[in-house]
């Protein structure tokens, strides 16, 4: 099983003070992937993540995530939950249910 954050880590450094480490490491801030996103062969080789992602909906899902926090300089808790149940509804695909 893959897993990632729901809530990337790098709101911790983006938007400092919001959340803590402990609530973006918590249970309810992980979700599983689907192993057919993977291309599991390239696993154990050196690269990055993107490499092995098979689907292309898995690398959308962080590049959303990455222009969020480039366009939103200043964000609220409120707004970034907002933004983690609109993405999670529009990749629900990826995921493992």
């Amino acid at each position: 099983m893959l897993l990632t954050r729901s809530i990337p880590p790098s709101v911790l450094y983006r938007y400092p003070g919001i959340f803590t480490d402990a609530e973006l490491n918590s249970q309810q801030n992980i979700k599983a992937l689907k192993i057919s996103m993977f291309d599991m062969k390239l696993e154990k080789q050196p690269g990055h993540f993107a490499q092995v992602v098979r689907n292309k909906k898995v690398i959308e899902r962080y590049r959303d995530w990455e222009n969020f926090e480039r366009n939103q300089r200043i964000a609220t808790k409120t707004q970034i939950l907002d933004f983690e149940k609109m993405i999670n509804a529009k990749y629900a695909e990826i995921f493992k249910q």
